[in-house]
Order: structure tokens, then C-alpha cells, then sequence
């Protein structure tokens, strides 16, 4: 791998250890972490929490798993940066969806 490709996965192991701490401090109730969040529009505020922390939490694990086969699959590079997108993207929607299950 090239000096230049290692970059790469290493952006992705940053950016998703800290998605993965976000997704460890929602879970444990920080709501506030939660874009939009309107403590008087929600009903289940630790059923939210929950919800929304496990779901980061698994966008997270998915880029570092990505970001390590990055590593161990240099020509495979591309491929582990597109399932992560797209991972992530699908993610965002379903909690986005699914979440509203806890407002009033």
C-alpha cells in the first residue's frame, strides 16, 4: 500500500471512533448529541436514547470493520469506501425513520 492510500483508512478509523463514542455517549442518554432533539416533542427519552446510540454505535463498528479491511484488502479499497457509505447512509435513514416512534 502506498503512502498516499494509507491516509484513507485512517481518516475512516478517526471519523468512525468518534461516531462510535457519539453513538456510546447517546446511548447513555446524552440526547443533546442528537441533531434536532426537542426534549418537549419526545415521550420516550430513554427509549430514544437507546434507539439512536445503538444505531450510531452500529455505523460506527460498520466503518471501522470497513477500515480495516481497507488495510488487509488495499485493491478491495473502493469497495469497503462504498459499503461504508452506503451503510452509513441507510443508517441515518432508518433511525431517522424508525425514531419518530418516539415522539408524541
Amino acid at each position: 500500500m502506498t503512502p498516499d492510500l494509507i491516509a484513507v483508512p485512517v481518516v475512516f478509523i478517526v471519523v468512525y471512533l468518534l461516531i462510535l463514542c457519539l453513538g456510546f455517549l447517546i446511548s447513555k442518554g446524552k440526547t443533546w448529541l442528537i441533531a434536532g432533539y426537542d426534549a418537549s416533542q419526545v415521550r420516550d427519552e430513554k427509549g430514544l436514547a437507546r434507539w439512536v446510540g445503538s444505531g450510531v454505535m452500529g455505523i460506527g463498528v460498520n466503518g471501522l470493520v470497513c477500515a480495516v479491511l481497507m488495510f488487509a484488502l488495499p485493491d478491495a479499497m473502493l469497495i469497503f469506501v462504498i459499503v461504508a457509505t452506503v451503510v452509513t447512509l441507510a443508517g441515518v435513514v432508518t433511525l431517522m425513520v424508525w425514531g419518530r416512534r418516539f415522539l408524541k
